[in-house]
């Protein structure tokens, strides 16, 4: 799906069931061989579930990959918010 106002892109792929934490914060599971890509401008979300069924997570600002820090989880925050928003995952109690 690719969503164009104003000067904004997004881009939002995914596959599987993806579920969201209640407050729609956090991608809380994807099913096995799912994955999900987010991607606003230039800054991107690549969220897959790992060999132990953790959700694993890639964050990219500015075309540069960085770690899970309090401006990239503000970045996760908003990204999801924007899916659910638009129905793109299931939402899950704790």
């Amino acid at each position: 799906m690719v969503i164009t106002d104003n000067n904004n892109r997004t881009d939002i792929t995914s596959r599987g069931d993806i579920q969201f934490t209640a407050d729609s914060t956090a991608i809380k599971s994807i099913s096995p061989e799912g994955y999900l890509s987010y991607e606003k401008n230039e800054n991107r979300l690549r969220a897959e579930r790992d060999k132990d069924g953790s959700v694993y997570l890639e964050l990219y600002r500015n075309g540069k990959q960085v770690s899970l820090d309090s401006n990239s989880k503000v970045f996760l925050a908003a990204a999801v918010k924007d899916m659910a928003e638009r129905h793109m995952g299931r939402i899950t109690g704790e």
